[in-house]
């Protein structure tokens, strides 16, 4: 048996691998995900953003797992953010039809036309849609991103032409 000749130098790792890591990527959609809007995985401790994990059956998308491990400071008690989108968009629908009465009832919005009657509602309604996306845009999944753009643009664009025909003559 021949001895195991000594290296010249100890080895080294390779750094031209050319593979970038981070522990902050969602393995779900690949984005970058912070502390505060993360769970991560109790296999393998992947960090994913929570509409991720929802949309990915509730399992780790690099592992598999099926068990998230809970984040200390968000108590069981605490507000989801789909929580309070929900509270956001009820509060704007809640707003918006007192005030259309009001107006129909104190000021005569009838006299004015159907469009300001039709697309005062609609139109608070709206803009409690864009900025619910504006608020959440960070913490949305760049899939559901793309989805929830395209229903509101869809949205405004057709209570824009409904508006567009009550106002023919």
């Amino acid at each position: 048996m021949k001895p195991k000749q000594q290296p010249s130098e100890p080895p080294r790792p390779r750094t031209d691998l050319g593979v970038e890591v981070s522990a902050n990527r969602c393995p779900y959609c690949h984005e970058g995900v912070e502390a505060a809007e993360s769970l991560a995985c109790q296999g393998c401790l992947a960090r994913h953003h929570a509409p991720c994990w929802r949309e990915g059956g509730e399992r780790c998308a690099a592992c598999g797992h099926d068990a998230a491990l809970v984040d200390a400071r968000r108590a069981p008690g605490s507000f989801p953010a789909h929580a309070l989108n929900s509270i956001f968009f009820g509060f704007t629908l809640f707003v918006a039809m007192p005030l259309v009465l009001w107006l129909k009832l104190a000021h005569g919005i009838d006299r004015i036309g159907p469009v300001p009657a039709l697309g005062l509602p609609f139109g608070l309604l709206l803009l409690g849609s864009w900025l619910t996306f504006a608020l959440n845009f960070k913490r949305t999944p760049p899939q559901r991103r793309r989805v929830l753009l395209a229903l509101i643009v869809g949205a405004t664009l057709l209570i824009l032409a409904g508006l567009i025909v009550a106002s023919l003559p």
